[in-house]
């Protein structure tokens, strides 16, 4: 396979035309092989005549046609010794399993290319279509929109999904991305990447080490002073923790499993999940959100505010005002620079 690769990479600096001497043979193995890997469609295909800037001239000729006509006109060429193992995969199908169905049907070569013919046709439509819906359904910043997405046929979904991931990936995955796409929820793909649905759009997840999008800083004040000269409103308040209310030391983290807050009361005691879910907080963004907690428990959230046990009133004396920048948007949360 890295041999394979250098070869097409040396090809690729020439200009024009590269014509390769693959041929019908090759594309039965190519058919029989991607069938035992279990395949789909697109695999069924086999060799392409054409790709790129590389056309395959003998692709419907037989390797007993190209040899004969080597041996006609004296036209030599090379074997390669492995070509006779049967410990590489290809040829063990060459010899143990393309050779005694030629037994079956001496044209089974031919019958393979009029296959392949059939289904590139019918891959090329469907691809066709797929590319029309994914242009209508691509949204900015990459992510596809997924309103009315079950309505569309699986064989074309599943092409669009290929798009929109942008990679090759198994059929398993790729079923895993169009069960997530039919439903809100997340899988795992190959190269460390995530793909989440939610709210009718479909994205990827930032990758561990894009977690860190907010800068975090605090400082004392006293609240009275400051009521003096400063006007404090809601979006205000939401950073505002009341020094004589927090509980041992102040650590400022993500969201941890089994977290839990009371904002309110009378709605009482929640689940981060819950809460997130309610506020319709993006999966993506769950992970990074900053999150200050004392011996007790979380007493603020990035975006969300104060814990009850923690807010300000009239007469508390000590704050401490929580300063919040979004690196990505390079400004402040609570509006002070």
């Amino acid at each position: 396979m890295t041999a394979r690769q250098k070869r097409y990479e040396f090809f690729e600096k020439f200009d024009g035309m590269i014509a390769t001497a693959h041929q019908a043979d090759d594309n039965a193995e190519t058919v029989l092989f991607r069938i035992a890997r279990g395949t789909g469609l697109t695999g069924l295909c086999g060799i392409p005549p054409k790709r790129g800037k590389f056309i395959r001239p003998l692709l419907y000729c037989t390797r007993a046609e190209t040899e004969k006509y080597c041996q006609v006109n004296q036209i030599p060429y090379v074997t390669d010794s492995t070509n006779f193992s049967d410990e590489y995969n290809r040829n063990f199908i060459r010899h143990q399993v393309l050779l005694p169905l030629k037994e079956v049907n001496i044209g089974i070569c031919d019958a393979v290319s009029r296959l392949t013919d059939s289904l590139r046709t019918d891959a090329d439509y469907l691809d066709k279509q797929a590319e029309e819906v994914f242009q209508k359904l691509s949204l900015p910043e990459g992510k596809l929109s997924l309103k009315g997405f079950e309505r569309i046929h699986p064989a074309v979904a599943k092409r669009v999904l290929m798009k929109f991931i942008g990679f090759s990936v198994d059929s398993f995955h790729l079923n895993e991305v169009y069960r997530i796409a039919l439903s809100d929820g997340k899988c795992s793909l190959p190269n460390n990447q995530t793909v989440c649905s939610y709210q009718n759009k479909l994205y990827f997840l930032p990758q561990e080490n894009e977690k860190s999008v907010y800068s975090v800083t605090w400082e004392y004040e006293n609240y009275q002073e400051l009521k003096k000269n400063q006007k404090i409103h809601n979006l205000f308040l939401n950073n505002l923790l009341d020094c004589d209310k927090i509980v041992g030391q102040l650590v400022l983290r993500y969201r941890k499993d089994g977290d839990t807050v009371c904002f309110y009361p009378k709605q009482g005691t929640k689940t981060l999940k819950k809460l997130f879910n309610e506020k319709k907080i993006p999966p993506e963004e769950r992970n990074c959100l900053p999150i200050l907690s004392d011996d007790q428990g979380i007493v603020w959230i990035c975006n969300l505010g104060v814990a009850h046990r923690c807010r300000v009133q009239n007469n508390t004396i000590h704050v401490i005002k929580i300063y919040v920048k979004n690196n990505n948007k390079g400004e402040c949360e609570n509006g002070s620079k």
